[in-house]
Parts: structure tokens; C-alpha cells; sequence
């Protein structure tokens, strides 16, 4: 988990370093918002299907 947690806090500091040189809604820093969102999604759904299947 400790990989995931650096890759998501590498995006994260990508994303805001984009929004400090082109502004927070170029297309750039969207694209960057929405990787990071995928990628805590993608945390937040194996999170779940864990919970759900230790519980089955």
C-alpha cells in the first residue's frame, strides 16, 4: 500500500506544481485532477471489495 500511497502523493504535488504554472482550470491541471481522482477511486473501490469480500 505504501507504493500506491507515493504514487498518489506524486500525482498530487504534479498536479498542484501544473496549477502553480498554468492556472487551476487549464487543461493541463484538469488532467492532472482527474488522474488523481482516478487513482483514489481506485483506492477507495479495492478498500471496499476487501471490507466486502473479509466479510462474505
Amino acid at each position: 500500500m505504501e507504493a500506491v500511497d507515493a504514487l498518489i502523493e506524486k500525482k498530487r504535488q504534479e498536479m498542484i506544481r501544473i496549477a502553480g504554472v498554468w492556472g487551476f482550470t487549464s487543461q493541463e491541471t484538469i488532467k492532472a485532477s482527474q488522474e488523481l481522482d482516478s487513482l483514489l477511486n481506485s483506492v477507495l473501490l479495492t478498500d471496499k471489495y476487501m471490507k466486502e469480500t473479509v466479510n462474505v
